[in-house]
């Protein structure tokens, strides 16, 4: 998250109309773009397409408004992509993550269902709190037979989970026949998917990698969807100054839990 200090040549007219909104001094997120020397990571100033900002709408504090790309992004992008019809159900491994979180307030709002997996009970309660439907702990229960039993034994519509290896099995078989399973997120070097549910369920098994193409309309939507509320990032932890970069991301790796971000302030 940053303030447009000065706006230089740009195309006349800009290409989107919010391009042509911006002014000096504005609040703004930007999508990541094409460049050699990367991203603005870690700088104070970078030089950015206008097409690539998207303003920061009043009342969003700047510690939300710099989480904004990759999990709010992520989740409205699942969303939108699986099109569950409202009062089925998905259902999600890691739900007690930043992401799993947002994904359940987001499908509670468009009136999806969630049957959301954990490994802990002192968990489950929390994410009930904020509209789970479904908690599963994955250390007591079976995914596959609790799935049937919440669904009617139909399965659910979909599932998302970032983990692979044996954990992976179990969200083919809970799927509805002909469900689609989206595999994101790096954890895991394989995933299995039992054979049976690939040839005679037709299955499928899809990679879901951000993609920063993502239509203007969709990246203010999710704008708005911080303002209300319904894709709230964590609290920042800790915000520290550009100069203790490298102790911030010491931070960041070393604490476990759902303990919120590690920022950095200028």
């Amino acid at each position: 998250m940053g303030v447009i200090e000065k706006l230089g040549p740009q195309p006349s007219p800009p290409p989107t109309e919010t391009a042509r909104k911006l002014k000096e001094g504005q609040r703004v997120v930007g999508v990541p773009w094409p460049s050699a020397e990367g991203e603005g990571t870690w700088q104070q100033y970078v030089a950015a397409p206008l097409e690539n900002l998207i303003p920061v709408k009043d009342g969003i504090s700047n510690e939300d408004a710099a989480q904004y790309l990759v999990n709010p992004v992520t989740a409205l992008g699942f969303l939108e992509d699986l099109k569950i019809p409202k009062g089925k159900y998905l259902l999600q491994n890691a739900a007690n993550s930043v992401l799993g979180r947002q994904i359940i307030s987001l499908a509670k709002k468009r009136g999806v269902k969630t049957i959301n997996v954990v490994r802990r009970n002192e968990v489950v309660n929390e994410l009930k709190n904020i509209g789970a439907d479904e908690v599963i702990n994955s250390k007591t229960e079976d995914i596959v037979a609790k799935v049937k039993e919440i669904t009617g034994n139909e399965g659910a519509w979909a599932a998302i989970n970032p983990i692979g290896g044996p954990s992976s099995r179990p969200f083919f078989s809970a799927v509805r026949n002909s469900g689609l399973v989206y595999i994101y997120s790096m954890y895991g070097d394989e995933v299995i998917v039992p054979m049976y549910d690939l040839h005679f369920r037709d299955i499928t098994v899809r990679g879901f990698w951000l993609n920063v193409d993502v239509r203007e309309k969709e990246l203010l939507e999710v704008m708005d969807l911080i303002a209300d509320g319904t894709l709230k990032p964590p609290p920042a932890r800790v915000k520290y100054p550009l100069a203790d970069v490298k102790k911030a991301i010491e931070d960041a790796l070393s604490t476990p839990g759902y303990k919120g971000k590690a920022l950095l302030k200028d």
